[in-house]
């Protein structure tokens, strides 16, 4: 089932876990919480995806609203085939922080991740990326901007943050060093188009 055309903006919100919270000496909470006002206050953005990826699967199959909604855009078939997939082999499971999982809002909320999924809703607009880390998850997660050429991608810095060392200190990525980005703002990168 394909909905109509988003014309809005949408925030994919990826690795938002609770267990990171051992790794960033500010606490993960203080970035999720500006990842939660940004995609709150953000009026263009309509649809957040939450993109936990190696989560536990009592969260997977949860009643929860992300959760409950794609069940309902895929059918429980597909979406049962795909919850299999994702922790076939896993030994570990992470947990998306409970403040964002139990997040609710009048902005239509989904968990994904697969570009395929997201073909289910046409996506017109923007699509901004949250979440830790940029180098790593941000970048190379199926719903990572590798994958995203053919979307407007953006991110912006309050919204991101990366592990620069051996001893897990995190600071957050402005992306200016980065070539495949383009400053828009003071805050808001884009990615460039590939010709």
């Amino acid at each position: 089932m394909n909905v109509s055309p988003l014309k809005n903006d949408v925030a994919i919100l990826i690795d938002c876990w609770t267990n990171i919270d051992s790794w960033i000496e500010d606490g993960s909470e203080k970035l999720f919480d500006r990842i939660l006002d940004f995609v709150e206050n953000t009026e263009s953005i309509g649809t957040i995806i939450l993109a936990s990826y190696d989560c536990d699967p009592r969260e997977y199959r949860s009643n929860d609203i992300w959760y409950e909604n794609t069940r309902n855009l895929l059918g429980s078939e597909i979406y049962n085939q795909k919850c299999k997939e994702q922790f076939e082999f896993r030994k570990e499971y992470n947990t998306t922080y409970s403040k964002i999982l139990n997040y609710h809002t009048s902005k239509q909320q989904y968990a994904m991740h697969y570009p395929w999924e997201l073909d289910k809703l046409n996506i017109l607009g923007k699509i901004y990326l949250c979440g830790i880390t940029f180098s790593d998850c941000l970048k190379n997660r199926p719903l990572g901007w590798k994958s995203l050429k053919n979307y407007e991608v953006y991110v912006n810095k309050n919204c991101v943050a990366e592990v620069e060392n051996v001893n897990n200190e995190v600071t957050y990525h402005d992306a200016s060093f980065d070539d495949e980005w383009i400053q828009m703002n003071h805050d808001t990168w884009k990615l460039k188009k590939v010709l």
